[in-house]
């Protein structure tokens, strides 16, 4: 049974200007363990579908199945990093960290090993007490990858999170990401517009044509096990196999868009 599975996935906002359906049956699995990546032009509902999987909007038509049961709405089973930053800036790093285990009513010297812990495996040793805005962009969203890991879900659903740091934090955090998945085994869903970073992530690429948003390409691909297996990204992206995906990736998102 696959971890995830969508079956005809359909959205259809409440449009006075009746211009249709925003996904249309969309349908693809996710096994246990992998990281699937979507990717596609600005507007092809990539962020639409990824709400959709995280239960904060009702599908039209079709289903998604999370361990063979429907997604009905948001669960503790489902962790999500959005685009925009959704930490809270009245707490510290670590408070933010703490937060869905204060709500799980985990004691405060527990809930306080297990930030301090998440924020050390993220490279923020020390930074626990820290209010955010000490912290830069790429340090905040290690707090977010640590506050939806805290929770423990069984994926981890990400809508761009790396879209508008510098090209070097935005690679450093996907070496950090793929460290993270292989040493906690999860299943990831991330949303991404670079080619690039689809490629080198994903175990499972799809490719989202314009509105309404269909499933026009399906990549397999395991350079994320090959960088975990050598730890050198530059040979990992010089490799002329990676290129040639990369490649085929973009050519399928330019031939959606006709």
């Amino acid at each position: 049974m696959p971890r995830l599975a969508v079956e005809q996935l359909s959205v259809r906002y409440a449009d006075p200007a009746g211009e249709g359906p925003v996904l249309q049956d969309v349908s693809f699995t996710l096994e246990a363990g992998e990281i699937g990546v979507v990717l596609g032009a600005s507007g092809c509902g990539k962020t639409t579908l990824l709400n959709a999987l995280a239960g904060f909007l009702p599908p039209t038509a079709g289903r998604i199945l999370l361990d063979g049961r429907p997604v009905r709405g948001p669960g503790a089973e489902r962790g999500v990093v959005l685009q925009k930053q959704a930490l809270f800036p009245w707490l510290t790093a670590g408070g933010n960290v703490e937060f869905p285990l204060r709500l799980r009513g985990w004691p405060r010297r527990k809930r306080r090993a297990e930030a301090e812990a998440w924020l050390e495996r993220l490279g923020l040793a020390g930074c626990y007490g820290r209010p955010l805005h000490q912290l830069s962009g790429g340090m905040c969203q290690r707090v977010e990858l640590a506050r939806a890991l805290a929770a423990d879900p069984a994926i981890l659903l990400l809508d761009e999170p790396f879209g508008a740091l510098d090209a070097f934090t935005r690679e450093s955090l996907q070496i950090l990401l793929l460290t993270l998945w292989r040493d906690s085994g999860k299943s990831l869903f991330f949303i991404t517009h670079s080619v690039e970073e689809a490629a080198f992530l994903g175990s499972e690429v799809l490719v989202l044509s314009p509105r309404p948003g269909r499933v026009v390409h399906h990549a397999k691909l395991a350079f994320n096990r090959a960088f975990l297996h050598s730890g050198d990204v530059r040979a990992v992206k010089a490799d002329p196999a990676f290129i040639a995906a990369r490649e085929r990736l973009l050519e399928a998102v330019h031939a959606s868009q006709g």
